[in-house]
């Protein structure tokens, strides 16, 4: 990628965590995810950390930091360190825990202030196809949601990729996401 001057968008922490880790961390925040479509338990409902939990930036930090460590042993990361861009699908084929305004708009904020902590140059990238569950996602919420991602540096630190929108384009029900940066895809 590098040869071709290809910036990767590499995975970020989304805040899914293992089973037992509610059960070491007690004095910690951890919630259930919905339902995964039709997918059955143990593999749906798993738990999570809110972005609002401060270990929720602990973890975040650890995950890039490991991360970089990997590629930079491995010499896969970016000669120049460009690869700040970080791939973080909150609500994809899920439903958030909480859909009122004020609580969507700190989860983004709270995401976008953990990859700030972790690396000051990310960008959080992003796919709107979460926004495919319209009993979800009305004006109100949606805009929230990205009200959240602009409190960080006015939104300037994060990307939309408008995924499928040749058929279910959500730029043009958004306002163009509300200002942050986009791309159409199909």
């Amino acid at each position: 990628m590098d040869e071709f001057n290809i910036t990767a968008i590499l995975p970020s922490f989304n805040g899914f965590v293992p089973e037992k880790l509610p059960l070491k961390f007690p004095g910690v925040e951890f919630n259930r995810s919905s339902d995964w479509g039709y997918v059955p338990e143990p593999h749906s409902k798993v738990w999570f950390i809110p972005s609002t939990e401060p270990f929720f930036s602990n973890l975040t930090k650890q995950f890039i930091h490991t991360q970089e460590s990997l590629y930079q042993q491995n010499g896969l990361k970016s000669k120049d360190g460009a690869n700040n861009y970080y791939l973080l699908d909150l609500f994809n084929e899920l439903s958030p825990v909480c859909v009122k305004v004020e609580c969507l708009r700190q989860t983004t904020s709270g995401v976008m202030k953990a990859l700030k902590q972790a690396d000051p140059q990310a960008v959080w990238a992003m796919q709107s196809w979460f926004l495919i569950q319209q009993n979800v996602w009305k004006e109100a919420e949606t805009k929230a949601f990205f009200d959240g991602i602009k409190e960080v540096n006015e939104g300037k630190d994060a990307f939309i990729i408008d995924l499928y929108s040749d058929v279910r384009p959500f730029w043009n029900s958004t306002e163009g996401f509300f200002g942050i940066d986009w791309g159409w895809s199909m």
